[in-house]
């Protein structure tokens, strides 16, 4: 329109009276003698001077372009205000995906996602990286190939993921994606113990709206671990808020009583876990406890019921918890025999 030129008035004409929609291209200097009559259409202003040409106004084009057919199939005509265009684009974007996306991807993620919540953790990576490769790298994709990464213990590589979705001009990650893949993120970085970064990333993903008891106890551990009790204790306050009855939220409690110094109001925490839920972390976190009260033989019946359903991991890290925070105490080696697998010393 920038020369109103003639012949670009009549198929501006033709196009009103057969009821098309239509989008105006002008030059900004000439955008107020855009003649009245036509100004309703939608117009696209734009300069050659400004620093994202051509960019900027051949994606609005192309946007509106779009638009116009599904603009058209609700009957809207004439200009198209900003709440109908986010709309319209937002739902050429989902065409587009569909359409440039085959079928076999979508295939793979769903296929992804039955492995995953079936424990296949390897079979789910096979699934959703082939979902990827085919185009469909979308959040929850990504999320879920970095989830099954964390179930395989590479975490290097499952945080390649959690920061891919964390990128700011990552896709479709809106708010609560982010805070999901902060939070996942911040479980991969505490298992490499890279505390200060999951502590961090514990942060940004309550920020972002990922505010559940998991989270909370979680930064809870951390904060434990870096020695800040007192942090620890604002943290457990809102995991008994968001969950009061739930057995992690009384262990946890447990290990902050614990590192507090107040071994016998652990030990009552630890016992209202176990009775929700038993777990050999908990039996040996509550014998521990114990041992540090000196109650021994208390103390060696809880890792005797611990040993008997704990894997080898776990027995290895009641170990060194022995030789980190109770090497010297009356009872210890006995202990220590009964998680080597002398289940009667003591």
């Amino acid at each position: 329109m920038s020369e109103l030129n003639y012949n670009v008035l009549y198929e501006i004409g033709a196009a009103h009276a057969f009821g098309k929609l239509s989008v105006l291209v002008v030059r900004e200097e000439f955008a107020g003698a855009t003649p009245a009559n036509i100004g309703h259409d939608a117009v696209i202003r734009y300069a050659d001077t400004t620093d994202d040409w051509p960019e900027s106004a051949v994606d609005l084009m192309a946007a509106l372009t779009a638009m116009l057919p599904y603009a058209a199939e609700r009957g809207e005509r004439r200009r198209v205000g900003t709440d109908a265009l986010t709309t319209a684009t937002e739902h050429i974007g989902r065409l587009l995906e569909n359409n440039l996306t085959p079928p076999e991807a979508r295939t793979a993620a769903l296929e992804g996602q039955t492995k995953l919540d079936a424990g296949d953790f390897s079979g789910a990576e096979r699934s959703f990286d082939e979902a990827i490769q085919l185009g469909l790298d979308d959040v929850r994709t990504v999320l879920g190939r970095g989830w099954s990464r964390m179930g395989l213990g590479r975490y290097a590589d499952a945080d390649a993921d959690f920061d891919l979705v964390l990128a700011d001009d990552y896709l479709d990650a809106g708010t609560a994606e982010r805070g999901l893949g902060s939070y996942f993120r911040g479980i991969a970085r505490e298992q490499r113990e890279d505390l200060p970064g999951a502590l961090a990333d514990y942060g940004l993903a309550i920020e972002l709206g990922q505010g559940g008891a998991g989270v909370f106890r979680r930064r809870a551990r951390v904060y434990l671990a870096l020695g800040d009790t007192s942090a620890a204790r604002q943290d457990v306050a809102s995991a008994k808020e968001a969950e009061p009855g739930d057995p992690d939220t009384f262990a946890v409690d447990g290990e902050l009583l614990a590192a507090e110094g107040n071994l016998d109001a652990a030990v009552t925490a630890y016992d209202r876990a176990l009775a929700l839920e038993r777990t050999a972390g908990v039996e040996f976190n509550r014998a521990l406890a114990l041992l540090l009260a000196g109650r021994r033989n208390e103390a060696c019946d809880g890792y005797r019921r611990g040993v008997r359903i704990a894997g080898a991991d776990e027995r290895e890290q009641a170990l060194a918890e022995i030789d980190r925070r109770a090497t010297d105490e009356a009872g210890a080696d006995a202990c220590r025999k009964i998680l080597a697998g002398d289940v009667e010393a003591g």
